[in-house]
């Protein structure tokens, strides 16, 4: 059997299979940090044990969103097109299930680690449990976000895949749908960091909840703002009209983009919760420092962000050109 037999034969289940298999692996991965991060509060602080518990349950409902939407796309992928007879549908499907399980792998292990330092923070700070919980339910909510773009994205593609795709279109799709997956893979792993930190950081020092929280919620906006930029060139990309002459390899340039919008993305994100990180942990060492602290911050910020606007302006001029 050749490459070309193997692929279109086998791409379409692959692709459905890495969509459910990555995001339940995720969500394993996730459960396992809240679990063993609430039994480490325990053993610290037994009189928070209840608020744990409960914490924890609800942190696990929000994980197990990124298998939901997984099995979704796993029965559509089996059921939609069982027989896919071209090599762009089976590229284009097996990118699909890909992205989408790298992007709920990255969250729900994200996930995870917020429940694990929440439960960490109840344990020092018990009488600020309903707080905490709150605080953890939003930061869960903005990983998962990530999961519903790449799942929307997914959506959207499978809906324009005509019958009779080309192999350059279906380099577009594929292109687009690893570009929206490395930006949310890069953020993911900042909201870990993020929420880990931060939420620490409220065990250490009950009178700055409000200050961190407020702090948190402004650097993850501009942690999600890359997302918002590479979901939107992902969406230009699928909605783009190829010339007839543009020949595969043309279309390769697609690539390009991903890896400056996906890469221009990440870069800043990480960044940002690594600031952020520092900060507030000084803000809970020492909760004066906090305004000096907050506009320094916000001022490097804005600076880092400017990294993904010049992704965004290069890769539409890509998308152009290339089209």
């Amino acid at each position: 059997m050749s490459i070309e037999a193997f692929v279109i034969q086998y791409g379409h289940y692959a692709g459905a299979f890495l969509g459910i298999t990555l995001s339940a692996l995720g969500a394993s991965l996730g459960q396992g940090y809240s679990f063993h991060g609430t039994e480490e509060s325990l053993s610290r602080q037994e009189e928070s044990a209840t608020a744990a518990k409960q914490l924890q349950f609800a942190g696990l409902l929000v994980i197990e969103s990124g298998p939901a939407l997984g099995f979704i796309l796993f029965i559509w992928g089996l059921l939609g097109n069982q027989n896919p007879t071209t090599l762009p549908i089976a590229l284009t499907e097996f990118s699909i299930g890909l992205s989408f399980g790298l992007s709920a792998l990255i969250a729900g292990i994200s996930a995870g680690r917020t429940v694990a330092a929440a439960t960490h923070a109840i344990s020092r700070q018990p009488f600020l449990a309903k707080k905490i919980s709150t605080l953890m339910i939003l930061m869960e909510s903005f990983s998962e976000a990530s999961v519903i773009f790449s799942f929307i994205l997914g959506l959207v593609i499978k809906f324009k895949m005509p019958p009779e795709l080309t192999l350059p279109v279906a380099i577009k799709l594929s292109a687009a749908s690893l570009t929206l997956s490395l930006a949310t893979v890069g953020a993911g792993i900042a909201q870990g960091m993020l929420a880990s930190i931060n939420i620490a950081a409220v065990g250490l020092n009950q009178h700055a909840y409000t200050k961190i929280a407020t702090f948190t919620f402004i650097t993850m906006a501009f942690i999600e703002t890359p997302i918002f930029f590479a979901f939107f060139i992902a969406m230009r990309m699928v909605s783009l009209t190829l010339a007839d002459s543009v020949s595969w390899i043309q279309a390769l340039g697609f690539f390009g983009i991903t890896f400056s919008s996906g890469f221009g993305s990440a870069g800043p994100a990480m960044a940002a919760a690594f600031l952020s990180g520092k900060a507030v942990t000084q803000i809970a060492l020492d909760i004066n420092q906090y305004d000096s602290l907050r506009k320094t911050a916000t001022i490097v910020l804005l600076l880092l962000e400017t990294g993904a606007i010049y992704s965004l302006l290069i890769s539409l001029i890509l998308s152009s050109v290339i089209s």
